[in-house]
């Protein structure tokens, strides 16, 4: 299954089983193995597929992927839903004049040295370049602070010496799966 370039629009090829396009039908679609896919062209304009998987077949195999994505298979009993963020999520340090009034948890992307809420979650005084961020030539910092705020408000820092170190460290962070993270602080290299 896949949702066509258009939203809003029906497109045949939104939803596809064995080979059949079924994106433009109205009505839902019994498979072979009892599963039903819901209004395709209804569900299909919202960008969304709705299926039913009888209680004697749990057993489906599920791809949802962007144009770049590959899959490579695998199993399992638990269902992820993805839900788009629709809100500005991406700050300035100097948009955000108390930290400690926000409700989320924050992502510190930029040392101690440019960016002033890194420096307050680190209790440094702003701006702490050089010897005065802590950090060496060279470093990068990935660390999580509890309560870097207030009570129950963590932060992510993802920092370095310089940019090509906050850069590592940011890479590190993308692929934290393959990276072997322990406890709160990790240097990349």
């Amino acid at each position: 299954m896949r949702f066509g370039a258009t939203a809003g629009e029906k497109e045949a090829n939104e939803v596809i089983y064995g080979g059949t396009a079924f994106g433009t039908r109205k009505y839902d679609v019994l498979t072979d193995l009892g599963v039903v896919i819901l209004n395709p062209e209804s569900n299909g304009n919202s960008n969304k597929v709705l299926i039913k998987v009888p209680a004697s077949k749990q057993r489906a195999k599920i791809v949802i992927k962007g144009p770049t994505t590959t899959v490579s298979g695998g199993s399992g009993t638990a269902m992820k839903v993805v839900s788009p963020i629709k809100t500005a999520v991406a700050k300035v340090d100097t948009e955000v004049s108390d930290a400690s009034v926000l409700k989320e948890n924050l992502v510190l992307v930029g040392g101690p040295c440019v960016n002033r809420l890194t420096a307050q979650a680190l209790k440094l005084d702003f701006p702490a370049c050089g010897a005065a961020s802590g950090m060496k030539a060279g470093d990068g910092v990935v660390k999580f602070v509890a309560d870097a705020f207030k009570s129950g408000q963590s932060a992510l820092l993802v920092y370095g010496y310089e940019k090509a170190n906050t850069r590592a460290a940011a890479n590190a962070v993308q692929n934290f799966d393959a990276m072997g993270f322990t406890g709160t602080e990790y240097m990349a290299k």
